[in-house]
């Protein structure tokens, strides 16, 4: 699987279950990418406590940006 789109409502993350989905991406040496789709102060405050969870933060790319798109696969090595 190369791209994974992942949307939630859940009032809590399950980070262990957000870890597994998002890892079906780029599995067994392939390269992959995970978009979030965050609509609301709801959906960041969940993307927020998945970051502080892992310990990390996921690059924002915006919705009407196609150069951000690119670039976010570019990063991830899918597109040249």
């Amino acid at each position: 699987m190369k791209h994974t789109a992942s949307y939630t409502r859940e009032p809590e993350p399950d980070c262990e279950v957000y870890l597994h989905r998002v890892g079906r991406a780029g599995r067994f040496g392939r390269k992959g990418a995970v978009f979030n789709l965050i609509c609301d102060e709801k959906d960041e405050r969940l993307m927020s406590k998945i970051e502080n969870h892992f310990g990390t933060r996921v690059a924002e790319v915006r919705a009407e940006s196609v150069e951000d798109y690119r670039g976010a696969l570019k990063e991830a090595g899918l597109l040249q």
